[in-house]
């Protein structure tokens, strides 16, 4: 087993993981956080936030070939982050999608097996993609 920890901690009650109490027991996270359209407002607030290198590799990869799919390993390759170090930074844009912007989905699409190739793919949608690279840009 390894463990490693990274510092500063950014913002630690992102990283608080407390269960899930309601009147009638416990209540899924899918029921808590609604799958809500992204705006280019949403997308401006993104690009102020977002700090870890694999979320940002991927949206700037998205975005330069929007509504094409790009692999996780493409991804990992532009960030320079390891397999381990990539699914903690999508972890965390999970964290902060529902903490800071109270939704469940990500601003970019998600699909499996992309022309038979066995992992994750990423795509953006145009308008999504044309407006990061305009906030990206003034961040």
């Amino acid at each position: 087993m390894t463990v490693s920890q990274l510092y500063p901690v950014r913002d630690v009650e992102e990283f608080t993981v407390a269960p899930i109490r309601s009147s009638r027991g416990v209540t899924s996270a899918a029921a808590e956080f609604p799958d809500t359209p992204w705006t280019d407002e949403d997308i401006a607030r993104l690009a102020i936030t977002v700090t870890n290198p694999t979320v940002l590799a991927a949206l700037d990869l998205l975005s330069a070939t929007p509504g094409r799919w790009v692999s996780l390993p493409t991804i990992r390759e532009h960030a320079g982050r390891s397999r381990e170090e990539a699914r903690g930074d999508l972890a965390g844009l999970t964290i902060m999608i529902k903490h800071r912007f109270g939704r469940r989905n990500w601003p970019f699409e998600i699909r499996w097996a992309v022309g038979g190739e066995q992992t994750a793919h990423y795509r953006l949608a145009s308008g999504l993609a044309e407006a990061w690279l305009r906030f990206r840009s003034q961040a």
